[in-house]
């Protein structure tokens, strides 16, 4: 999916340490698009 603006939004993961991780959830439902992998450490 390429966006408007030139941004691959395939290519965006999110990678956040454990105790972040329901931020992490949160920013992957809050958006327009898709992302690929949500990574918790």
């Amino acid at each position: 999916m390429q966006r408007p603006e030139g941004l691959n939004v395939s290519k965006i993961y999110i990678v956040r340490y454990l105790l972040d991780a329901d931020i992490a959830g949160v920013a992957g439902k809050c958006n327009t698009f898709v992302i690929s992998r949500i990574i918790v450490m």
